[in-house]
């Protein structure tokens, strides 16, 4: 035999001449596929949504949630945190000139660090940088 899902639904229903449960059997073998599949997408796209693709670093998402987390996780402890962001002026022509691609690479190998236009790192124990700019002016 071959093993599909189904949902059946029963309702007892009250006539005069007595009282019934019919029952409503459904395949949802196909929904269930559906969902499955869409749920393996949705974790494969759910890094690409906090990572910018121009750095392969994480983007303003990533830094906005890793920031909330960080703010309540230390406040519950009464422990403070230092923010530092790097903000390179004046960056856009290279950028406009070469690419972001070469912009990146002239970042990375000016700085040491992936490249961007602006980065933001919580200093502490556990630091991370996230690209949180690159938008024109």
């Amino acid at each position: 035999g071959t093993r599909f899902a189904i949902v059946i639904i029963l309702r007892q229903i009250t006539l005069a001449c007595g009282s019934y449960t019919p029952a409503i059997c459904q395949d949802v073998s196909e929904q269930r596929y559906l969902v499955t599949r869409l749920r393996n997408e949705l974790d494969q796209e759910r890094p690409l949504a906090r990572t910018d693709p121009l750095t392969s670093i994480a983007n303003i998402r990533s830094f906005r949630a890793e920031l909330e987390r960080s703010i309540e996780r230390l406040s519950q402890y009464g422990r403070h945190f230092t923010l530092i962001s790097i903000d390179l002026d004046n960056f856009k022509p290279i950028n406009h000139d070469y690419g972001h691609a070469e912009g990146g690479a002239k970042c990375s190998k000016t700085w040491g660090i992936p490249s961007g236009l602006a980065f933001v790192a919580a200093i502490s124990q556990h630091a991370s940088v996230r690209r949180i700019c690159g938008v024109a002016s």
